[in-house]
This record gives structure tokens, sequence and C-alpha cells, in this order.
């Protein structure tokens, strides 16, 4: 691959992201001058062929199981031939062997958790769920804290990565969305309180836009839609191994320990167009 002509994609990329001419960053709602702000879930504004990498992590889960093989049909439009699409997920997999392991070991309190990490964001009704609530009691209690830390890495200790935190211009107005999305929250519990209170609890989510998770996979589902998509060569990698050879991974993926920053819980994927 010539290294002077590449072109990465990272989309969904959160406040995770790589400053560099090779890279274009997207999200729905950037927090950074640096990332492009787009509709994750309809054709992108780029060519056919456009892109030697797709990086996506902790995005694919937040997709709806119908529109899940159009986004990874998307996805191979864009990539070169040849290219590659690494795909970051919390392991179904991963999660109920733990949570089995830890029954068996009678280890009740910490396969409780692990419940809490597979469902909590796919029933959620507030922002958050019950997951700080954990948080706040593995504060108190040091081996729950190591063994959280170890399963969901970064949402434990939130981290970001950049090389320009952005302009003062697009810090105050990150600042105005702010004080908008309190002001409109407020709004929509003032209007709640004219709705029947069976159908509020029902009915109505509170959680953020593209905070629940809409399924969870394992290597074999998420491959059977690669493949369904139109790729090949579907492989599970690790947090520090990609068939890219200069993959930033210790920016994107792992701590300076080779430690995944998303946690155990994470899966990768990548799959050839």
């Amino acid at each position: 691959m010539n290294r002077g002509n590449r072109h990465f994609l990272n989309v969904g990329c959160g406040d995770i992201f790589i400053d560099s001419s090779e890279w274009i960053n997207i999200d729905w709602a950037p927090k950074n001058r640096k990332i492009i702000k787009a509709n994750l879930l309809q054709p992108l504004k780029f060519p056919d062929q456009s892109f030697d990498l797709i990086y996506t992590s902790h995005f694919v889960e937040h997709i709806s199981r119908d529109k899940l093989n159009a986004f990874l049909s998307e996805m191979k439009r864009l990539l070169k031939v040849g290219g590659i699409l690494r795909i970051a997920v919390p392991d179904f997999e991963y999660l109920t062997r733990k949570y089995i392991s830890l029954l068996d070991s009678l280890e009740y309190e910490k396969s409780q958790f692990i419940t809490a990490q597979i469902l909590d964001q796919c029933v959620r009704k507030r922002s958050g769920g019950s997951i700080p609530d954990w948080y706040f009691k593995a504060s108190e209690n040091p081996e729950l804290l190591k063994f959280i830390k170890e399963v969901n890495g970064h949402r434990f200790n939130p981290r970001i990565t950049s090389v320009n935190s952005g302009t003062k211009l697009f810090e105050k107005m990150l600042d105005f969305r702010k004080v908008f999305g309190k002001l409109k929250k407020l709004y929509i519990r003032l209007v709640l309180k004219l709705l029947p209170e069976s159908f509020v609890e029902t009915q109505v989510s509170l959680t953020e836009p593209g905070e629940n998770h809409a399924w969870v996979y394992d290597y074999f589902c998420l491959r059977n839609h690669l493949l369904e998509a139109g790729f090949s060569s579907v492989m599970k990698m690790s947090a520090s191994t990609s068939n890219l050879i200069d993959f930033p991974y210790r920016t994107l993926d792992t701590d300076g320990f080779e430690v995944p920053i998303k946690g155990k819980e994470t899966m990768f994927i990548e799959a050839f167009r």
C-alpha cells in the first residue's frame, strides 16, 4: 500500500480520534472541530472506494438490526478493493461466559454486574441507567473496582485522545449546546407531567440519543452480517493486532501497556472488501 496516498475513516468516533491528514473522523454530534458532523445511517458524502480502512468502535451495537446490513453495505461501498473494515463491539460471548464462570465460582456480585453490562443499555429508561450505581458501589470496594475496570475499561475512566482540543469558539458552541440541551430536557419533563404516569413509566425513555444498545453480538452473528453485505475474509483480531501493519491501535484501542481501553468485553473484527 502506498503510504503517501492513504485515506482512513473513523465512523462514530466520539472522543477518541486521530488528528492526521490521512484520517477523517465523523460522528452524530462532534465534540471537536476536527470531527465532521454526519448522519451515520444515511449514505455518506464520499465517493465510492475512498478509503483504505474504515474503523468504527462501539457504534455498531447502537444500530437497529433492520438497518445494520445497509450500514455495512455503505461501508463496503466506501472501501477500496482490498480495503479493511475494523469493528469493535461488546462481545456477547465473552460476557455470557464470564457470567456463567462467576456464577460457578459463587461470585454473585460480579455476576450481577455482568448482567447489567449486557442488559442495561438495552432496557434503560434514564440516561446512564444503573451503571453509575455500580461505579459508586465499586468506589468503596477495591476488588469490584478492579473487576469493572478490567471488563469495561474506558467507561470507568473516560479519556479523550486528540492533539488539539479545538478553538475557543468551538468550545463556546459546545457550552451553548449543553445549556440548550438542559432547557430541552426541562421542557420535556414538564410535558411528561401532563401524561398518565403509567404511560410515562412504560413508554417513555429519557436516555440520550444513541445511548441505548439495539443488539448484542457474538463473532458468528456479526460475521454472518458482514458476509451478507459482501465482505470476505472475516476474522477475529485483538486490541493490538490488525491486518493493517501500522494500524494506530495504541491511540484507538489500547493504552501504552497493550490493555484494551474499552475493556476485555470488547471484540475486534476485521473484514476485507
